[in-house]
């Protein structure tokens, strides 16, 4: 079973139920209007890392969105 950080597991909670992480300024993304509302921020290289692993890839608009294993993973961890 994969291991995740804080901050990876957080994002997969949310990429990992179809939600899409959009740019924000700079390195920032914003999952669900980020942490000003439910949702939450997160950087680049948080999405890289997870990116590396395979959980998750940018679709044509250039958002971040879970792979068929991203979703996968976020069930089997019941995040």
């Amino acid at each position: 079973m994969e291991k995740l950080s804080s901050a990876q597991a957080e994002v997969m909670k949310w990429l990992g139920k179809k939600w899409s992480a959009q740019p924000s300024h700079g390195e920032v993304w914003t999952i669900n209007g980020g942490s000003g509302r439910q949702g939450v921020t997160c950087s680049t290289r948080t999405l890289k890392a997870l990116e590396k692993r395979k959980l998750v890839q940018q679709n044509r608009y250039g958002c971040w969105i879970a792979t068929e294993a991203g979703k996968q993973l976020t069930a089997a961890l019941g995040l």
